[in-house]
């Protein structure tokens, strides 16, 4: 279990459904909870070496493929049928992982942006190396609201 799905889980009562920017902040905490156990479940392909530490420090116990590298190889490296693409949201980013969409896909495995579009969407990252930061700031955020209502 990730070490940051426990605390989520301690503030989970905190955010009653009581006004939109409360439901808001409840679901990204259920959408992130969900996001954590998938990168657990799936292969994650990533840019690089600080990338897989960002991972490895957050829990994540899954198999981390790096893309760095020649792309030839990424299908035999990957070698399951689904692959979740975590790259980061920049140009650059962006680009390699329309690349390895393709590369994926002529090798007949299923290529997942959306993990990477959550993540994006509740943590607001731009880099992968940011995340565990973000995370952090999240879990803050949420135990801020629990304060708040009491």
């Amino acid at each position: 279990q990730h070490i940051y799905t426990h605390s989520l889980r301690q503030v989970r009562d905190s955010v009653r459904t009581r006004n939109p920017e409360q439901r808001k902040l409840e679901r990204k905490r259920r959408l992130l909870e969900r996001a954590l156990r998938e990168l657990d479940q799936s292969v994650v392909i990533v840019e690089g070496k600080k990338d897989l530490r960002a991972l490895r420090e957050i829990g994540v116990k899954g198999k981390v493929v790096l893309a760095s590298g020649r792309m030839e190889g990424i299908c035999s490296r990957v070698d399951a049928g689904r692959a979740t693409i975590l790259t980061d949201k920049d140009g650059a980013g962006d680009e390699l992982a329309e690349m390895l969409v393709g590369e994926l896909e002529g090798c007949g495995v299923e290529p997942d942006l959306q993990l990477r579009r959550n993540l994006k969407y509740v943590l607001g990252f731009r880099t992968v190396e940011e995340i565990p930061r973000k995370l952090e700031e999240f879990r803050k955020k949420l135990i801020g609201r629990k304060i708040e209502q009491r």
